[in-house]
Formats: C-alpha cells, sequence, structure tokens
C-alpha cells in the first residue's frame, strides 16, 4: 500500500486532468515594482512576471488557455505573488500600464527581454533567480517549471549533475526534463523524457489502467517528444472500445491519429456513425472528413499524385482502389475533395469549377460561410459560363446575414456576380448596400467597384 501511494504522489502532479478555468492565478494589479518588492518581502513569497506583448500570439494564448486554469492557480496563488508587464506600448494603453513603462522598459534591458513571452521569477528579495522565454501549452509543465524557480535543487546544473551520477528518480528525471526543454537543449529533452516514461511505466507495471499512457503522452508531448507522445497516445486509443467513445476520447483520437496505421484510424473508419452521432454532425459526418484528411497525405495513390506535374489521373480508377481498402463513402468524399484541389493548384480551372460543384452539390453540409463565399468568388473569377455563374450566385445568397448580421464583403462578392450575369441593377443596388456598412478601407475598393458597374466596365480580371 505505501508502494502504491509514493507511486501516485510521484506521478500525480502529471495525471490529473480535472483543472477548470474558475479560478487561475490572480494577477496583482494598481501596484508598482516597489510594491510588489515590499509584498513579497512581507508575505516570504516568489515574485512571477509574465512579460508580454500586445502582438503577441503566444501570450495571448497563454493567458487564455494557462494561466486560468484552477490547478495553476492554486500552485501558482499559493507560492507566488503574480504580475503582468506589458512590453510593448500603444495608444490605448491605460494609466496602469502606462505606469509601469519605465520598470518595463528597465527590465528589457537588464534581463535582456527579447522574445515573448519572457517568465521572469524573483526571490522574496526581489533577486532574479529564474528567466524563461518560452510558452507553455501544458499546466503541468508549466507548474513543473515555475518549482524549478522556487527550488534551489531543480536548477538546470543541479539536476543535470545529480543524473550525470546516476540518480533515475521520476521526480528528478520530470524537473531535468523540464529544466532541459527550458535550456532549448533538445537532444537532452528527449533522452530524459525517454527515461521519464521508463521509469513511471515501471512503476505502473501491476496497475491495469491504460490512461497512463494518454497521461505519458501529454507530459511528453509538452516537452517536444512527439514521437514518444505518439507512442504511447496510440497505446491509450488502441485500449479503447465503442462505448468508450465520448467526446473527450474522440477529440484525443483526432489530436493522435496521423497515420493509415494508427489504431485511431481503424476506430474512425468503423465506429463512424456512432462517432459522427456522438459529435452532432451525423449528416455532415465528422468521421469521414478526419479519415479524409489522413488518407490524401498518407496513401500511395495521393503521394503519387503530388509528386507528379504531368500526370493524367483516372479518377475512378483511383477511387475503385480506396474503395476497396476503405468503403464507398470514403473513397468517394476523398477522390471529390483531391480532384478539385489537384485541379485548382494547376490552374485547370473549366475542370477545377465542374469537380468543385460536383462536391458540393454531394456534400453541402461540409462547407461553411466562408467557404461559400470564397469558392463563390473563384467561380465569378474563372468562368463565364452563366449556368456556373448561377450556381455561385445561389452559393453566395447563403453568406449575405452572418450570425444575424449583414455581412459587407459577401455582398461584394453576390454584387459582382449578378453584374457578370448581365443583371447591372440588382449589381448596382447590393454594391451600394456593401459600401453603406463597409469600413473606410473597404469604402474605397467597393467605390472604384460602383464606378465600373456604373460605366459598364468588367469588374473582373
Amino acid at each position: 500500500m505505501a508502494k502504491i501511494s509514493f507511486i501516485l504522489l510521484v506521478v500525480s502532479f502529471f495525471i490529473n486532468t480535472g483543472y477548470t478555468q474558475e479560478r487561475g492565478i490572480s494577477f496583482c494589479h494598481k501596484l508598482s515594482w516597489q510594491e510588489l518588492l515590499k509584498r513579497a518581502k512581507k508575505e516570504n513569497k516568489y515574485i512571477f512576471l509574465d512579460c508580454h506583448t500586445t502582438w503577441c500570439g503566444p501570450c495571448k494564448r497563454m493567458s487564455l488557455n494557462i494561466f486560468p486554469l484552477q490547478e495553476v492557480g492554486d500552485y501558482m496563488n499559493k507560492y507566488f505573488i503574480s504580475a503582468k508587464l506589458q512590453m510593448d506600448t500603444t495608444v490605448q494603453d491605460n494609466d496602469e500600464i502606462k505606469a509601469w513603462y519605465k520598470d518595463a522598459e528597465a527590465m528589457a534591458h537588464r534581463y535582456s527581454i527579447n522574445v515573448y513571452p519572457t517568465l521572469l521569477y524573483f526571490n522574496p528579495r526581489g533577486e532574479l533567480v529564474y528567466k524563461i522565454s518560452t510558452s507553455f501549452t501544458d499546466p503541468k509543465t508549466f507548474i513543473a517549471s515555475a518549482e524549478i524557480a522556487r527550488n534551489p535543487n531543480n536548477s538546470f546544473g543541479k539536476l543535470l549533475g545529480e543524473y550525470n551520477d546516476g540518480n533515475r528518480d521520476t521526480s528528478l528525471l520530470k524537473y531535468l526534463a523540464v529544466a532541459a526543454r527550458n535550456e532549448k537543449n533538445r537532444a537532452l529533452t528527449i533522452k530524459v523524457s525517454n527515461e521519464y516514461a521508463i521509469e513511471v511505466l515501471k512503476l505502473y507495471n501491476n496497475l491495469k489502467d491504460s490512461s497512463i499512457y494518454k497521461s505519458l503522452a501529454e507530459v511528453v508531448n509538452s516537452l517536444g517528444n512527439d514521437s514518444l507522445a505518439h507512442l504511447f497516445a496510440n497505446k491509450y486509443i488502441g485500449s479503447l472500445d465503442k462505448h468508450s467513445l465520448n467526446k473527450e476520447n474522440i477529440a484525443y483520437m483526432v489530436r493522435y491519429t496521423t497515420y493509415i496505421d494508427d489504431p485511431g484510424f481503424k476506430i474512425f473508419l468503423d465506429q463512424s456513425e456512432q462517432i459522427n452521432a456522438t459529435m452532432g454532425q451525423a449528416s455532415y459526418n465528422y468521421a469521414i472528413d478526419v479519415l479524409k484528411n489522413i488518407i490524401i497525405k498518407q496513401d500511395e495513390e495521393f503521394v503519387a499524385l503530388r509528386s507528379s506535374t504531368n500526370w493524367v489521373p483516372d479518377w475512378q480508377k483511383i477511387q475503385n482502389k480506396l474503395e476497396k481498402k476503405y468503403n464507398a463513402l470514403v473513397a468517394d468524399k476523398t477522390v471529390g475533395f483531391f480532384k478539385r484541389d489537384f485541379y485548382k493548384q494547376r490552374s485547370q480551372w473549366p475542370e477545377y469549377i465542374e469537380s468543385l460543384i460536383t462536391y458540393i452539390n454531394k456534400y453541402p453540409l461540409s462547407i461553411t460561410t466562408s467557404g461559400y463565399n470564397d469558392f463563390a468568388w473563384q467561380v465569378f473569377e474563372h468562368s463565364d459560363n452563366p449556368v456556373d455563374l448561377k450556381i455561385a450566385l445561389e452559393w453566395s445568397k447563403k453568406t449575405l446575414i452572418v450570425n444575424g448580421k449583414e455581412e459587407h464583403s459577401n455582398m461584394d462578392t453576390y454584387a459582382n456576380i449578378l453584374y457578370k450575369l448581365g443583371k447591372k441593377n440588382d449589381a448596382i443596388s447590393w454594391e451600394q448596400r456593401a459600401w453603406n456598412i463597409a469600413n473606410p478601407e473597404n469604402k474605397l475598393v467597393y467605390q472604384k467597384t460602383l464606378e465600373k458597374m456604373r460605366t459598364g466596365e468588367p469588374t473582373w480580371p
């Protein structure tokens, strides 16, 4: 019993996935740097500074997906006083941000901050003890990184020294893998994360719970060990039966099913109806789209087509082969999808438009609103056939109202197709409506289009 408790203690840091966004990091507001230092000293807490910019995508993703999580907040609020430090300046900055301008500039210079996000950790005396310039997508790895900051024994040099002396404790391996990742030492990260996984699996050898593979996949994936993550994910996915196909596991399969030989591929193929029903997309055929994307990347038929520059495909022959390998629906949708893109990439516009119309007629629910608008515009640009243009006009008509609001760019598409069909007055009316609700930049474009329509000039290339 004691051994099992120890095992669970060692790996529980990584296995618990029941976090929510109810309570995350409590970032301090309206405190100066000096006030943060006083508070840290008084409360004997470390300081965490999230150095970010307004334009940094990874910074925003951490603010949305990592900082609000309860398990992150529970840990950080217990040991750290946290604050956000905006490193750039904008005209929208409020007084609180402006008050930090001088400190932000001084810290950027003092700590050589030129990559974002940069995370700074200070001890209660205000001394920098840890700096890392990277983003995190996994809360457990973020917390492990923060633990390095507050525990001198978890410094990269100290951990590496113990590792070189032969220590293979799972806790040490865990922290060393994170520290090596933070040091951008990929070779060591992969090596140590492999050893960590092996040691954890030894401890779990007698526990018949496949979720350990799922947890390990997440951990090693966050460390950049993609191949090992894929291996563990497949072990977990391979243990699933039809009663386990809930939304969480289906999303997990989508994430880690990348090859035709993956166990998830067979599950999507054999259990497509159940998966579609679970995802609430039976008519859209969610499972077939997952299979289609993998087949196009992996199947030898499409690999050969992509590598050829002058081969004229025998589409029916390819479809027959795929039907024998998979099934009729998978074969038809996959060939139809690839066929249209094949012609588009080669600028074979008549063949592209023909295959596009065929595909949309068969699979209308696979097309988004923006997709209908884009496809309608492509037909407008590359076809003079009234039959094609009338079909494109019907597609465009579906896009005029988006989320209950008129969409000016889609109205512009609709107006241009009307104009090419010879319906000049209707076209001008719709283009004017687009102009009325457009922003200033688009108004200039639409004004030029209106002028061409009024004078009878072509609005297409």
